[in-house]
């Protein structure tokens, strides 16, 4: 299994300014993954949470931290849903429905 493809993992860390308050930073982290062709679950979870699927990527589960952004081939993206157990994990992620 080849995981030849790289992927960002985003999440926000909050920090405080000088007055106390709370500021919303992204921090990414590098994963590898490997891309698939979007399946037809991943395409029916996508239409229920009214995002356009873009990708099923798999990694290893451990890499894994609970992010709900990812970034992939330059296009910032929301997890849509996460299958797999075990070693490998896959997910699917889209963008926003709309004409803006």
């Amino acid at each position: 299994m080849r995981f030849n493809e790289v992927a960002y993992l985003t999440a926000p860390v909050y920090t405080s300014d000088a007055i106390g308050n709370q500021i919303a930073q992204k921090t990414e982290r590098k994963v590898y993954v490997n891309c698939y062709r979007l399946s037809e679950s991943g395409i029916q979870a996508a239409a229920l949470t009214g995002l356009t699927p873009e990708c099923e990527l798999q990694l290893r589960a451990v890499e894994y931290q609970g992010e709900q952004l990812i970034r992939f081939r330059d296009i910032e993206m929301s997890v849509i849903s996460l299958t797999g157990s075990g070693e490998f994990m896959r997910i699917i992620a889209g963008r926003k429905a709309s004409n803006d």
